[in-house]
């Protein structure tokens, strides 16, 4: 530079080069130097590294100034002040100005504008080291492209801006650019497309969002990157070398006709890339969700393992990040371990952290997110009365949410378990920000003698990416949700969401609602959203007209629930309920029906003797008491869980195609499957991709 700068901005250009506004020349204060500014405006050139004085500007920029580059290439510079020795020296500037860098200008001194390359359309996204087409009038003068990350510098610079040179090709006016490899060189996020052509002028930017392939939850989860659907089943109770009920993960990998049909492979703590070490009773495995949480192209898998006794203290609970890779899952790098100290709380006995669990990809205008309940902790003193970890930005800016936060409704009381339930979606507040919904399904109703007690309800919190500040709470005395609370329903014990289009639907499961006469029967409420306003929709039970079957005793209907997007040819919005408690073919056989959102009567209902299902019905099996989802390039299937099958006594999962594919089940022992320490496989069951 000419002179020496502090307290200056430093702003990536359209062309690639910087611009250094404002500052002041000497140090003789930190934030303020009115003797001594600095007006002359310096463009760094990267590719001969030097820098070049141009015009100044009119007014003192130095502390909290900031500065801005516009789509249409000029640079917006503006404030400055507030601060102590600001005050001291009458230090405000409440204006802005415009700089117009030489490249929007001819070069033959006439100082008469450029003539500028037009973009006449572009894509609004771009996906990840995929290829995207630009029209424009004069393609082939086109001598770079690049990408601008949106931004604002100031206390020097953003750290966050960045230029990205695209590689392109040119055919007439289509110019075909190919976006950035992974996030690892341009974040997800928005930014400024520029052409410069052969003479150093830049278009108007069109701003472009990049991001992972665009999908809704339930889209394909593929741990190796290979271009096809993987899933991951759990058994939580399994022996892997013989330690009881430590927990194993099977991942099932997909090939070009079915989800589940190429290699298959096993998790264990300890084991390749999965960390800690895998001790009798931890159930590794009890929860899983799968989400890239790095935006690298390999799906990721959240791990919850509730029973994991840390620092000494029984069954406080751990989370694993098990991250994916071009060799599939805990094959790269070391998994990432979470606890209560990564949200700045302390373990204690009895925390179960990581019994519920939710992550994301990037969803509405935010990056990928992780949820993490511990309904077994302690607040303010009150036992099991819980708290809700999250990870709003990856695995970066931890927050721990109670019912004593800021901005939440409701107290924190033992037994409440808030936590028990998560599930991430665009629910309320912003439409484009993302919201998480809590179940607590222990909440007493009213206080005193008149108390219903453990009737349970759920907490919407707003916004999770710019601060907890705001909650709505929702149980069943609130407007416009049907039913009655009672002593015991659990509302909020079991929730998913699932965006489509511009529709989040949210289903509430309550398996210990009381249908008329038949204690615990269960039902699943349902709302819908437009990513504002939460609004109650159908009480599904069996007794609506059309539904099979009939609510009786003990049925726990809703006690798992899964929301399946459209896909493939399939035009619908389902959601499968199972009730795996349900009397049938034998007492407590269990079933799963799968309803279009769109008409309720026209479910399906499986069993055990059902056509083309695995295995017998028997008295116990407990079918559907694992429920997933998983998508593929070729089919959409819906996963029962039937852990407790006495016909398999390592437990079994039945594949129930939405779309494409057949149905199929996966059980240890079946030629695929390593039956080795299994004993409830299928307790959990997925390779949803929330999105």
């Amino acid at each position: 530079m000419s002179v020496g700068r502090r307290q200056h901005n430093l702003t990536i250009l359209a062309d690639g080069s910087v611009l250094a506004t404002g500052g002041m020349s000497r140090a003789t204060s930190a934030n303020v130097d009115l003797d001594d500014p600095v007006f002359a405006v310096e463009r760094w050139d990267p590719a001969t590294g030097t820098w070049t004085v141009l015009a100044g500007a009119s007014r003192v920029r130095q502390y909290h100034s900031s500065v801005t580059l516009l789509p249409d290439g000029r640079v917006l510079t503006g404030g400055g002040g507030v601060c102590a020795s600001c005050v001291d020296v009458g230090y405000l500037e409440k204006n802005i100005e415009y700089f117009e860098p030489p490249y929007l200008y001819k070069k033959d001194g006439s100082g008469q504008k450029a003539t500028r390359p037009l973009i006449n359309s572009a894509p609004s996204s771009a996906i990840y080291d995929q290829n995207f087409n630009i029209t424009l009038g004069q393609a082939g003068t086109i001598d770079k492209v690049g990408l601008v990350r949106l931004g604002a510098a100031t206390h020097s610079q953003d750290q966050g801006q960045r230029y990205v040179p695209l590689s392109f090709t040119t055919s007439g006016s289509t110019l075909t650019a190919k976006a950035p490899a992974n996030s690892n060189i341009a974040p997800a996020g928005y930014y400024m497309l520029f052409i410069t052509d052969g003479a150093g002028v830049p278009s108007v930017a069109k701003i472009i969002q990049l991001q992972q392939k665009p999908a809704v939850k339930g889209a394909s989860s593929d741990f190796n990157g290979d271009g096809f659907s993987d899933a991951a089943v759990a058994d939580p109770y399994a022996d892997p070398g013989g330690v009881a009920d430590a927990g194993q993960v099977t991942v099932l990998y997909g090939n070009s006709s079915t989800i589940g049909g190429g290699s298959v492979d096993t998790l264990v703590q300890g084991s390749d890339a999965v960390g800690n070490t895998a001790f009798a009773g931890d159930r590794f495995g009890t929860t899983v969700s799968a989400a890239d949480l790095d935006n690298d192209g390999f799906t990721d898998l959240l791990v919850g393992t509730p029973y994991e006794d840390i620092s000494g203290q029984a069954d406080s609970g751990l989370a694993q990040v098990i991250w994916g890779s071009s060799s599939g899952l805990g094959k790269g790098r070391a998994s990432t371990e979470l606890t209560q100290s990564s949200f700045g709380r302390t373990a204690a006995a009895g925390d179960q952290f990581g019994f519920a669990i939710d992550a994301s990809n990037e969803l509405g205008a935010d990056l990928p997110m992780v949820a993490v309940g511990v309904p077994g902790g302690n607040v303010s003193g009150q036992n099991d009365a819980e708290w809700v970890g999250f990870f709003t930005a990856g695995l970066n800016d931890p927050r721990a949410v109670d019912q004593e936060s800021a901005g939440i409704p409701g107290a924190a009381e033992a037994s409440d378990r808030f936590g028990e339930s998560i599930t991430l979606g665009l629910l309320a507040g912003t439409s484009t920000r993302v919201d998480a919904a809590v179940g607590t399904p222990g909440e007493d109703l009213g206080s005193g003698t008149s108390a219903i007690t453990n009737a349970g309800a759920f907490t919407i919190i707003n916004d999770l990416y710019t601060g907890v500040v705001a909650g709505q709470a929702y149980d069943q005395n609130s407007s416009g949700i049907p039913g009655t609370p009672e002593n015991n329903d659990a509302f909020g014990q079991v929730m998913d969401s699932v965006r489509v289009g511009s529709t989040t639907h949210l289903a509430v499961g309550i398996p210990a609602e009381d249908i008329g006469s038949a204690a615990d029967a269960g039902s699943v409420q349902l709302f819908t959203s437009t990513g504002t306003t939460l609004t109650p929709g159908t009480g599904l039970t069996q007794d609506i007209t059309g539904v099979t079957g009939t609510p009786t005793a003990g049925d726990q209907f809703g006690r798992r629930i899964v929301l399946a997007p459209p896909g493939l040819s399939d035009t619908k919005t389902r959601l499968a309920v199972s009730a795996p408690y349900k009397d049938g073919p034998a007492t407590d056989a269990g079933k799963v029906q799968i309803f279009p959102l769109d008409d309720l009567g026209a479910e399906t209902t499986y069993d055990q003797n059902s056509t083309g299902v695995d295995g017998t019905a028997a008295a116990n099996d407990h079918f559907g008491e694992g429920l997933g989802l998983v998508s593929g390039v070729a089919e959409r299937s819906i996963l029962v869980g039937v852990p407790d099958d006495v016909e398999f006594s390592g437990g079994i999962v039945n594949v129930i195609p939405l779309t494409g594919g057949s149905l199929r089940s996966w059980r240890p022992g079946d030629g695929r499957v390593s039956s080795t320490g299994a004993d409830r496989f299928g307790g959990a069951a997925g390779g949803e991709v929330q999105q």
